[in-house]
């Protein structure tokens, strides 16, 4: 019967009868999509943001960003890179509470191909600046690669290429 696809379908519009996964290693697709973005600032630093969706967790996220980092300094022939701090951790966007109460009223919308029934404010970014480095007493990347790659495909380390 015909009408099976449909109420399938139906009921992924909704949010109900749908598996979501977390946000996995790849390029974001653009400004407001899940996936990493880097930035060249010059002189070997390199600025590395990554938008999860509202099913991937802070530390997914942090290991998403470790791992960017480091298939980046492979990429670019060095063995590792420096941070001055840990990756800030933020929302990726703020959703306007309409209100007295913390339950007020949440105005819906659709973002980034997110069902309606999930909250876009769970939404979150990682980001930070890394200083690409060979010299020893930085952050290996190979190291960095064997520990985090087999986690998350396709990231291939070897090369240095996704």
């Amino acid at each position: 019967m015909r009408l099976a696809p449909l109420i399938t379908a139906g009921a992924c519009l909704l949010g109900s009868a749908c598996t979501s996964a977390p946000t996995g290693y790849r390029p974001a697709a653009g400004p407001d999509d899940a996936g990493y973005r880097t930035t060249d600032l010059g002189d070997g630093r390199w600025h590395i943001h990554v938008r999860g969706n509202a099913w991937t967790a802070n530390e997914r996220l942090v290991d998403l960003w470790q791992l960017r980092a480091a298939t980046l300094a492979l990429e670019q022939g060095a063995n590792g890179f420096r941070t001055d701090a840990a990756p800030r951790l933020r929302p990726a966007f703020v959703m306007p509470q309409f209100g007295a109460a913390s339950g007020g009223y949440r105005p819906g919308f659709q973002t980034s191909g997110q069902p309606p029934s999930v909250d876009p404010s769970r939404q979150r970014v990682a980001e930070g600046v890394i200083r690409l480095s060979g010299q020893s007493g930085t952050t290996s990347a190979v190291a960095i690669c064997e520990r985090l790659a087999p986690r998350f495909p396709p990231a291939d380390c070897r090369s240095g290429k996704q």
